[in-house]
C-alpha cells in the first residue's frame, strides 16, 4: 500500500522512505502483522500421488511446464 500511495503521489518521497524504514525496523516488511499462517500443499500432493502409478514425476512436470525439481519442491514430502 505504501508503494501504491507513493506512485499515486499521495505520499511524499520523504514519507515513503520513513514508512519503509519503519517497516524494516519492526520486521513488518518480511512478516506482515496479522498475516495468516501458510497453507499446507495437501491438494497438490494428493493429486500427484493419485497420478503417480500411471505417470512419472518427470511426465507430470513436463506436462505442467515445470522441471521435476520444481514440482518436487512444490509437493513436499518428496516424490520418488
Amino acid at each position: 500500500m505504501i508503494k501504491r500511495a507513493y506512485d499515486l503521489r499521495i505520499l511524499s518521497e520523504a514519507s515513503y522512505r520513513r514508512a519503509f524504514v519503519h517497516l524494516n525496523k519492526t520486521g513488518a516488511r518480511k512478516h506482515e502483522p496479522g498475516e495468516p499462517p501458510a497453507e499446507q500443499q495437501t491438494l497438490l500432493r494428493a493429486s500427484l500421488q493419485e497420478l503417480e502409478p500411471d505417470f512419472t514425476v518427470e511426465d507430470i512436470a513436463q506436462h505442467l511446464g515445470l522441471s521435476s525439481k520444481e514440482l518436487r519442491s512444490l509437493s513436499t514430502p518428496t516424490l520418488r
